[in-house]
């Protein structure tokens, strides 16, 4: 259990949890929120309000959204709301829509393909409680194949961000050390927490106040970047990003570059505005 001072507004501290999604798959979406809500049970001292936010561009998949929650709702005392009707703005203006609203005190944004452990929700909060110099928790993630996922990051390179989407595995296998260096490999996997430069948006635990200072994420990004940006902008407020790796989640996604011509045009688009922002670094 939780043990912390409360908001004189409200018995319980608050953890809302957005979830962007976009043409989803109805039986992965229905395992991570199975999942998400059994972790939220946990969760004493805390009420927990779950967003779903469509984004896709048909009636069906706001129809999928809408089973998935009628069957879940009368499972789970977390309360779950959709967010419908603005089209495909993108990832961090979706998200925005309610970071806007929310009166939280810790929010969790998390991707439609993570899978999370029971007890990744507690920890997470747990150490956010106990260290207020921190403003993010990252975790540790595998693939489904139990393989180590390193997603958390160091300022990227131009040259590395090229040859990690575009370049020949033969080519690629020169450059590994600057692609361990890249992923904190010579500090993850770790038995204790790590602080890093950046969080992936796949699963960032955030302490409100932070996100509400620096008014959420940059909706200049459509899509790809806007977790690097937000980790810069976050980091500015004089907090720390720590890879926490007793949190343990399973990541389905990842590689942009196996995505289609769409998703590498994104990704190209986001990056010249990244390195426009934070500053080009070539190698």
């Amino acid at each position: 259990m939780i043990n912390s001072p409360v908001k004189t507004q409200r018995s319980k501290l608050l953890l809302s949890i957005a979830c962007v999604t976009y043409k989803p798959n109805a039986v992965i979406l229905s395992k991570v929120l199975q999942d998400l809500m059994d972790a939220c049970e946990r969760l004493e001292g805390f009420d927990t309000n779950l967003f779903l936010i469509d984004n896709g561009p048909s009636e069906e998949d706001l129809r999928v959204l809408q089973k998935i929650t009628r069957c879940l709702s009368p499972k789970f005392s977390t309360s779950i709301s959709l967010i419908t009707g603005q089209g495909n703005v993108g990832f961090g203006k979706a998200h925005n829509l309610v970071l806007r609203k929310s009166e939280s005190d810790f929010h969790l944004i998390i991707n439609p393909d993570i899978y999370v452990e029971k007890k990744t929700l507690l920890i997470g909060l747990e150490y956010l409680l106990a260290n207020r110099d921190v403003v993010l928790v990252a975790p540790a993630a595998r693939f489904l194949n139990g393989e180590v996922q390193f997603i958390s990051k160091r300022y990227p390179g131009l040259l590395l961000l090229s040859l990690r989407g575009f370049a020949p595995t033969y080519i690629r296998r020169c450059f590994n050390i600057s692609n361990s260096n890249y992923e904190y490999r010579d500090l993850i996997p770790s038995n204790k927490p790590v602080e890093v430069d950046l969080a992936s948006g796949c699963f960032m635990m955030v302490r409100m106040s932070a996100l509400k200072e620096i008014i959420g994420f940059d909706e200049t990004f459509f899509m790809y970047f806007e977790d690097f940006d937000l980790s810069i902008r976050l980091r500015a407020t004089g907090g720390k990003i720590v890879h926490l790796p007793e949190m343990k989640v399973t990541h389905l996604g990842g590689n942009s570059a196996k995505k289609g011509i769409k998703h590498i045009h994104y990704f190209i688009v986001s990056a010249i505005k990244f390195f426009n922002k934070h500053g080009w670094k070539f190698f």
